[in-house]
């Protein structure tokens, strides 16, 4: 009898799994990139005001309830993107950044703004406060650019 229960508890919680609540930005001819993050956060903040996806999403895609590893895009460059949201979270919804390959990211970097972003989280945020609050991490570490 307890084995029963146990089944029927396991059958109840799946059948109360939320599908995922964010979408995936990519470029519209597919791209090297694509972040996952709720669409009203990708609209407020990543395509009007993030440097890294100015640089990757010429022609920006959003694709709801989709998530980047579904789309084929597999390698976590920032997992959760602490430099965005609170703490890489936005309304419970985490927001990532993935790639085909890190190969496939490297040429942003060459990018002033997007490097600018990146060695100064705090500043960007607290220039851009629809993308997250400076009371988190200031900058991730050079050594993993």
């Amino acid at each position: 009898v307890p084995l029963l229960i146990l089944q029927v508890a396991l059958v109840a919680a799946q059948s109360c799994e939320r599908p995922w609540a964010g979408a995936a930005l990519v470029n519209e001819d597919g791209g090297a990139c694509c972040y996952e993050a709720p669409a009203e956060f990708i609209k407020r903040c990543l395509i009007p005001r993030s440097p890294v996806a100015r640089s990757l999403f010429g022609r920006p895609s959003i694709i709801a309830e989709k998530r980047c590893a579904d789309l084929g895009y597999e390698v976590p460059l920032s997992d959760p993107d602490t430099c965005l949201g609170d703490a890489g979270m936005y309304r419970g919804v985490e927001i990532s950044l993935h790639c085909k390959s890190f190969e496939a990211f490297r040429p942003t970097l060459a990018d002033p703004a997007v490097f600018a972003m990146l060695a100064d989280c705090a500043a960007f945020r607290d220039a851009h406060p629809e993308c997250g609050s400076s009371r988190r991490p200031a900058n991730i570490a050079r050594e993993e650019l």
